[in-house]
């Protein structure tokens, strides 16, 4: 609960810098603020009755806030090299976006609605979430890898002393972007463990083990002893791990470069 609440903390005050920062509201607020709902969500559910509908919109709104912060930030790079980003994962953008979007209605099909069985404690609405997610681990770290296909790399752009004279801007904004990439890539690695985990854990244990029960009519879980109590902790862990990528990815490494000292400065 004590982490939940610094988290909360942290968010809000990188969301206080941004409004102060660009005098309103923008994309990154929005997103900052939408985070600091999911986690006092995640703060609700820890402490009230545990029901797996919310728990469902809860994870889907973590991975989509995730997700979010990642294109925001891809398709809004204002270097001259940014607008070829943003016509790259333009198509990617659109198809995903189609996909959150309707996760929301499957939630209230009869027989597809995140809702406890017998044969089904972990539903399976669950594991779309996480393999959504992989899909977009999958697809930055291609993109990572490939330098997001930069025809001309940051390091090459620091060494032209005509970009230095008159984009110093620009490059600024490349370090900025640079070290984003590289924190953004550090969490998702770690994510997906424990995604891949929870999806075996989902299949394997919960399912066939028994550590978890149905009641309330299969919208709720019941703990059968600590292994059904570290799975939910698993989930929760995740959730929580993506507000912490985003408050360092959107607030923590523009504002180690200075990016908040300068009000001409912007993403």
């Amino acid at each position: 609960m004590t982490k939940i609440v610094v988290i909360t903390v942290l968010l809000i005050f990188a969301l206080i810098t941004y409004y102060r920062k660009q005098r309103g509201h923008n994309r990154f607020t929005i997103l900052l603020a939408y985070k600091i709902f999911c986690m006092i969500g995640i703060l609700i559910f820890d402490n009230t009755t545990r029901y797996i509908f919310l728990f469902y919109f809860l994870i889907l709104s973590s991975n989509a806030c995730t997700y979010l912060s990642l294109m925001h930030v891809l398709r809004h790079y204002n270097v001259p090299e940014g607008a070829g980003l943003r016509h790259r994962v333009q198509n990617y953008y659109y198809v995903m976006n189609v996909l959150y979007v309707l996760m929301i209605p499957v939630a209230f099909i009869p027989g597809l609605a995140p809702v406890c069985t017998n044969m089904n404690t972990y539903p399976k609405t669950l594991y779309w979430c996480n393999i959504i997610f992989l899909a977009n681990a999958v697809f930055f770290w291609v993109m990572y890898k490939k330098n997001f296909f930069f025809h001309l790399s940051s390091t090459d752009c620091e060494k032209t002393p005509l970009m230095k004279e008159e984009n110093a801007h620009h490059d600024m904004l490349r370090l900025v972007f640079k070290d984003q990439m590289w924190s953004y890539n550090c969490f998702t690695v770690c994510l997906t463990m424990i995604q891949v985990t929870v999806i075996l854990l989902g299949v394997v244990f919960v399912d066939r083990g028994g550590y978890l029960t149905c009641t309330g009519g299969g919208y709720q879980w019941l703990y059968q002893n600590l292994a059904g109590e570290g799975f939910i902790f698993l989930l929760m862990m995740n959730m929580i791990m993506q507000s912490v990528l985003i408050e360092k990815f959107l607030y923590g490494v523009p504002h180690h470069h200075g990016f908040f000292e300068d009000p001409k400065d912007d993403f």
